[in-house]
C-alpha cells in the first residue's frame, strides 16, 4: 500500500495497542471496585443485622462506618467506570482513525494497481482492523464479529451477518484472481445510490474466509462505492449496513468454485475466468497494463459499463475481445494497440461507410456520429472488432 501508508498504520496500531492496555486496566479496575462495593453491602447488612439484635451502641456506629465505606466504594466505581468510558472513546477514535486510514490507503494503491490490495501489505492492514475493532467488541455470545458485524444466519456452509461497510472495506482484502477494480465503476455505483439509497445494497458481498483474514471474491465495486460515498460524508442510514456471506475456505480452490458460480448467473468476462478457460496470470497483467495505458491516453473514450455506445471502449471488454481473439502479439502490445488504431485512423469516410465493414453502431446515422466523434479524438478502437480479426 506504499511506504508512506505502511508508515501511518504502524503509528495508528502502536496508539491502539497503548490504548487497549489502557482499556484492559480501566475495565480490571472497574471490576476490582464493583466487587469491592458488593462486599461492602454485604457486610454491612450482617453488621447492621447485628446491630439491631444486640442493640449495642458501638454495633450502629460499626455500621455507620461501613455505610460510608459503601458509599466510599461507590464514589470509586463511579470514577472507575468514567476511566473506563473514556478509554473507550479513545480506542473507538484511534480504530475509526484506523479504519479511515486503512481505506483510504487501500482506494490509493488500488489507483495505480488495480489488482492490487491482495498482498502481505493488505492483509496486514486488514488485520491490524479486525485487532482494533475486536478490543471494542463486548458481545460474547457469538453474534458479533470484528469486521463482519452482527450474525444474522449460520450454517455449516455459511454466515451471513450484516456488516458497516466501511469497516468491510478496511478490513478486508481482494481475491488474488479477482477482476481488477475499477474506481470509475465504483463511482458510478456511488453516484446511483447517492441519489437512491432507499432498499441499500443491492445483493450481497461474498468473502471466503480461512484462518487469515476474509478475501472479498464478489461485491469489490459496491465497498469501493461505500467507501467513496463515506469520504463525501454522504453515506445515508440506509447504506450504513450490507448483507456479506462469509463461506468457510480450506484451499485456494474453493475460492474459485465459488468465484465461478458465482458469475455463472452474472458472466464474468472469459479473460477473468480463474479456470483454464481464462487467460493466464502473465497474459491477464499484459493485458491490463495495455488496456489501462489507452485508458490514460484517451480518459474520455472509455466508459465505466461494458454496454457502452460506439466509439467508446470499457477497459473490461476490450481486454476480453482481445483474449477471446486469439491474437494477442508478443512484445509491447500498447504500442501494437496504437498501430490498429493509426491504421484504422488512416481510412477514409467512404471505407468505414461501406457495408464491409462490421461497425459497432448499427444504423447509418449512428455510424457516422460515431465516426465524427472518433475522429474528434483520435481513437477508433472503439467503432469496430474488424482490426482483430484482421490481425487473426
Amino acid at each position: 500500500m506504499g511506504q508512506a501508508a505502511s508508515s501511518e498504520l504502524r503509528a495508528a496500531q502502536s496508539t491502539i495497542t497503548a490504548l487497549t492496555k489502557d482499556l484492559a486496566a480501566s475495565r480490571a479496575a472497574l471490576a476490582e471496585t464493583q466487587a469491592t462495593v458488593q462486599q461492602a453491602k454485604s457486610e454491612a447488612v450482617v453488621r447492621g443485622a447485628q446491630s439491631v439484635g444486640s442493640q449495642l451502641v458501638d454495633g450502629m456506629v460499626a455500621r455507620q462506618a461501613l455505610e460510608r465505606e459503601l458509599e466510599e466504594a461507590k464514589r470509586s466505581a463511579r470514577v472507575r467506570a468514567g476511566e473506563l468510558e473514556r478509554a473507550q472513546q479513545e480506542l473507538k477514535k484511534a480504530r475509526d482513525d484506523m479504519i479511515r486510514k486503512t481505506g483510504d490507503a487501500k482506494l490509493k494503491a488500488l489507483e495505480s494497481e488495480p489488482r492490487g490490495a491482495r498482498g502481505g501489505d493488505a492483509i496486514d492492514a486488514a488485520q491490524l482492523v479486525r485487532t482494533a475493532s475486536q478490543t471494542l467488541l463486548e458481545d460474547e455470545s457469538g453474534m458479533e464479529d470484528p469486521v463482519f458485524g452482527r450474525l444474522l444466519l449460520s450454517t455449516p456452509a455459511q454466515k451471513v451477518y450484516r456488516a458497516d461497510p466501511r469497516t468491510l472495506w478496511a478490513g478486508t482484502r481482494l481475491w488474488e484472481k479477482q477482476r481488477a477494480f475499477r474506481e470509475a465503476r465504483a463511482a458510478e455505483i456511488a453516484a446511483y445510490k447517492k441519489k437512491h439509497p432507499e432498499g441499500g445494497w443491492p445483493g450481497v458481498v461474498t468473502v471466503v474466509q480461512d484462518e487469515g483474514v476474509g478475501a472479498v471474491v464478489d461485491g469489490q465495486h459496491r465497498l469501493g462505492a461505500a467507501w467513496l460515498l463515506a469520504k463525501e460524508d454522504s453515506l445515508p442510514e440506509a447504506l450504513q449496513g450490507i448483507l456479506v456471506d462469509v463461506r468457510p475456505s480450506n484451499s485456494a480452490e474453493d475460492a474459485k468454485r465459488l468465484f465461478a458460480e458465482i458469475n455463472l448467473s452474472e458472466p464474468v468476462p472469459l479473460v477473468d475466468l480463474p479456470t483454464e478457460d481464462g487467460a493466464s496470470d502473465d497474459l491477464r497483467q499484459r493485458l491490463d497494463t495495455a488496456a489501462e495505458a489507452l485508458a490514460t491516453k484517451w480518459p474520455a473514450m472509455f466508459r465505466p459499463s461494458r454496454s457502452c455506445r460506439p466509439p467508446h471502449l470499457n477497459i473490461d471488454l476490450l481486454r476480453d475481445e482481445l483474449f477471446r481473439s486469439g491474437c494477442v502479439p508478443d512484445g509491447d502490445l500498447a504500442a501494437w494497440l496504437l498501430a490498429q488504431n493509426d491504421a484504422l485512423g488512416a481510412r477514409d469516410d467512404k471505407w468505414w461507410a461501406s457495408k464491409a465493414v462490421r461497425c459497432r453502431a448499427s444504423s447509418k446515422s449512428a455510424r457516422a456520429n460515431a465516426l465524427a466523434k472518433a475522429r474528434d479524438a483520435g481513437f477508433y478502437l472503439g467503432l469496430t472488432w474488424d482490426w482483430l480479426a484482421a490481425a487473426e
